[in-house]
């Protein structure tokens, strides 16, 4: 049974935003060790693909390989696709990260399924599904699923962040995230901004499931001072909007800087300036 960690990459208006943090990501967790296996990288469209094939270059990445999903490439679509792993799932058992993750040592296989129905899951910074921010969140799918939303919002269910997730081709929960999806977008018009998290949200307690805690999924903002992290997740672009979030970034994106992985001096900037230029000041600061 083949096993290893999956990537999902997409252009954003005229750029690929996440494509250094990918690449910082990569680099954390070749350079530390957390993983030495296979990992994949799926791409949505033509820039995604010629800079996935750039940084494979680098053999100080390997192995690594590429694939491409037909998907069509419009706002929020990304969140689509992940809910859709289970079609473009290139191992019989998979770690997917968000590209905007880093891996700080130690092992991370305890995220792999341990049988071949359940998902893994992360619960996200303490939070709960009833409490004021979360359940906001669900609220908005109401009239999508009421029967899941209720339960959710009434009692203290695990918030959960699909940054980080271990899945297998038979997954059971796999088909109802797709499909949970399509009906939200059929409902909205849209594929609303993480639709997939908050269709897993709604989903994971009826479904095999066996959820982590955030040391495998840690917000670099709310889980600043969590011990023995063994993933660190920028999301929502932390390390490109919050002081105090800047020095995780920073440590990680250094070595690939100094190291030039995947020629990342000479594409990085071009795709995400904000936080390259954080980056730049971190290395002049301390030359």
């Amino acid at each position: 049974m083949d096993r290893g960690i999956v990537y999902l990459l997409a252009q954003r208006g005229d750029t690929v935003l996440h494509a250094p943090c990918l690449l910082v990501s990569l680099w954390s967790m070749r350079r530390t060790e957390a993983w030495k296996g296979p990992v994949h990288i799926t791409v949505m469209d033509d820039m995604s693909a010629q800079l996935a094939s750039r940084i494979a270059q680098d053999e100080r990445l390997q192995p690594l390989t590429i694939s491409r999903i037909n998907q069509q490439v419009r706002r929020n679509w990304a969140y689509y696709a992940k809910a859709c792993i289970g079609e473009w799932l290139p191992y019989d058992e998979a770690i997917f990260l968000d590209a905007d993750t880093v891996l700080s040592g130690g092992s991370i296989e305890e995220v792999f399924p341990q049988n071949q129905e359940e998902i893994v899951l992360t619960h996200f910074a303490g939070w709960f599904s009833n409490g004021r921010k979360m359940g906001g969140r669900i609220a908005a799918w109401n009239d999508i699923c009421p029967s899941l939303v209720l339960p959710q919002l009434h009692n203290p269910y695990p918030a959960v962040n699909t940054g980080v997730f271990g899945v297998s081709k038979k997954t059971k929960m796999l088909k109802s995230w797709k499909s949970l999806c399509e009906a939200q977008e059929r409902g909205h018009g849209r594929v609303v901004f993480m639709a997939d998290e908050l269709a897993a949200q709604l989903l994971f307690s009826h479904f095999p499931c066996r959820m982590l805690d955030a040391r495998f999924n840690a917000s670099v903002k709310f889980d600043a001072n969590l011990l023995n992290v063994r993933v660190w997740h920028f999301h929502g672009r932390k390390q490109a909007r919050f002081p105090t979030c800047f020095p995780v970034w920073c440590e990680a994106a250094t070595p690939a800087w100094k190291d030039n992985v995947g020629g990342f001096q000479e594409w990085s900037e071009q795709h995400d300036p904000a936080s390259i230029a954080i980056l730049k000041r971190h290395l002049t600061c301390n030359s």
